[in-house]
């Protein structure tokens, strides 16, 4: 992070010689979606999976996968990148983000995080353990919250006690009105994670 300019000087020259340089635009990604500054970057994080998708000729990859092992790198590089995407996209919709920084056109936002998701679920399985949380949110924004609730208890099933997991379930009582569920689930983040965390 101390390097961060030096980066991206060093990264720059190397796509204006080599336009859609793989190594490149994964690396900048990553970098860019480091945990503790993610919330700063979401903008930056979005133009960064946009450049690095760009770069996956999806209908080439969607052909060669059939034959043993091809595509499979190309594939992860995909899914990685619409997963970083749909994840910054969806840190967009936070009470504290939007504070700061306010959704200017809330319909192309949504368009965005649906046509985005939907692309993930065509290469992954979006309820699967690394990708659960941005599931949930996705069918929180369809006003399913039964549903994600399920998924929800489904994917924390016999797991060590998680904030992130117990914070939802707690969010999700809430939205469905179901008080006291809630009141039992505010109560015992309390004891078990007495902490304050950043939310998701």
């Amino acid at each position: 992070e101390k390097q961060r300019q030096d980066f991206d000087k060093l990264a720059a020259l190397i796509l204006k010689k080599h336009p859609g340089h793989t190594p490149v635009l994964l690396t900048r990604l990553h970098r860019l979606d480091e945990e503790s500054r993610r919330k700063t970057r979401l903008p930056e994080i979005i133009a960064a999976a946009d450049a690095l998708l760009a770069t996956v000729d999806r209908e080439k990859l969607a052909r060669t996968l059939g034959t043993r092992g091809a595509g499979q790198g190309q594939k992860e590089i995909l899914v990685d990148a619409l997963y970083r995407k749909g994840r910054a996209l969806a840190y967009m919709e936070l009470p504290d983000v939007v504070n700061k920084r306010p959704i200017k056109d809330k319909p192309a936002h949504d368009k965005a995080f649906r046509d985005n998701f939907t692309e993930l679920k065509r290469w992954a399985d979006t309820t699967d353990k690394k990708f659960v949380l941005l599931h949930i949110r996705a069918e929180r924004r369809r006003g399913r919250q039964a549903i994600a609730l399920k998924w929800l208890n489904k994917s924390s099933a016999n797991s060590p006690p998680n904030y992130w997991y117990a914070k939802k379930r707690r969010d999700l009582f809430d939205e469905l009105g179901w008080q006291h569920c809630s009141e039992l689930a505010e109560r015992w983040l309390l004891i078990k994670f007495p902490k304050n965390y950043e939310s998701f």
